[in-house]
């Protein structure tokens, strides 16, 4: 079940950020992970240890932009 929200929450990622390339998912016990192709960063799920990187300690259950200043970074992969 896990699996498919992390998957069906992907397609709508792809829908918010008007892109046709596939993010690098990545998912975790109760929350998500993605890269896009531009190489920003994207979570949803159980944030409330801080997991997703959107400075709030909550559940998120669409795609949000993490803010996690990592000054044009180039992002390669991520894990949870």
């Amino acid at each position: 079940m896990r699996r498919f929200f992390c998957i069906l929450s992907a397609l709508l990622l792809l829908t918010a950020t008007a892109t046709a390339e596939l993010p690098i998912l990545s998912a975790g016990g109760s929350f998500c992970l993605a890269v896009t192709a531009d190489g920003d960063i994207w979570g949803w799920g159980d944030g409330r240890s801080g997991q997703l990187g959107n400075g709030a300690n909550q559940c998120v259950y669409y795609p949000q932009p993490a803010a996690l200043g990592l000054d044009g970074r180039e992002i390669a992969d991520i894990q949870c």
